[in-house]
């Protein structure tokens, strides 16, 4: 397989994934579940906007296509307590896809039982359905890839999860993908130096592309965030928030790492 394709597999993946569950559980019933869902929501915009700091969004995945397996022998709740323990997470991040990043979705409402902040779900959202099935699983925000929605989609999205109060963070990789994110309305936009299609990373791209963000909207920057120096690039760049996993993961310290990262703060 061409490592070019591996983001249309996901999808082509994940549209077959969204097909059972309609089958399971339809899309009218799902609806009807979170009208009468009644849930407080965390506020996961609050809770990444820093006036002055930068804040963080610390990532629990189990594996990636492009690092492979990240966790030895930890379960979620114990990587959340031990983000929980540094005290310096402003928000979670969870990787619900299951084939290709080892994630589970019902582990959000198991995670926010340990940890009092924001839980963002992490996954490849192509469907309105999987809004849905996010605010009933307990999610606070959800991300949204403009890679790999067009703009209406983007647009009826965002109504969608505004309409449940979940927030949602729009990720970019080009000046096009930015563009339409702020037309449609976003008003938290993640530009991730990981290209999705390669996985690879440019470590110039949030700093390029942060300047075409109003500065009235939350900047988060995604991969590639491996040292403090990383960390006061990205601020220094205009990050309000980084979204930051894998070094976390490997570093065998997830507290002592955290703190390293924003040392500088």
């Amino acid at each position: 397989m061409m490592v070019e394709d591996i983001l249309r597999e996901i999808v082509e993946n994940k549209k077959g994934e969204v097909a059972r569950s309609k089958q399971k559980n339809p899309q009218a019933k799902l609806i009807l579940q979170c009208n009468e869902y009644d849930r407080d929501v965390r506020n996961f915009k609050k809770a990444i906007k820093y006036e002055d700091g930068l804040a963080l969004i610390a990532e629990i995945k189990f594996a990636s296509p492009s690092a492979g397996k990240i966790v030895n022998g930890m379960g979620y709740l114990e990587i959340a307590k031990l983000y929980q323990e540094s005290g310096a997470i402003n928000a979670l991040s969870m990787l619900t896809d299951a084939k290709y990043f080892g994630g589970k979705l019902t582990s959000i409402t198991a995670v926010k039982d340990v940890v009092p902040v924001p839980v963002l779900r992490k996954d490849f959202i192509i469907d309105k359905y999987q809004i849905y099935e996010s605010y009933l699983a307990d999610a606070d925000a959800i991300l949204l890839i403009a890679a790999i929605l067009d703009f209406s989609t983007m647009k009826k999205f965002l109504e969608i999860s505004e309409s449940l109060n979940m927030s949602c963070l729009v990720e970019t990789h080009n000046s096009n993908e930015v563009k339409r994110a702020v037309e449609a309305g976003a008003e938290i936009i993640g530009i991730n130096s990981r290209d999705l299609r390669t996985f690879r990373i440019d470590h110039t791209l949030f700093e390029s592309l942060s300047k075409e963000i109003p500065d009235s909207l939350v900047k988060v920057a995604e991969s590639g965030i491996e040292s403090k120096i990383d960390s006061k690039k990205a601020y220094d760049s205009g990050a309000n928030a980084i979204l930051v996993g894998t070094s976390i993961l490997k570093s065998g310290n997830p507290p002592q790492k955290i703190h390293e990262l924003l040392s500088f703060n």
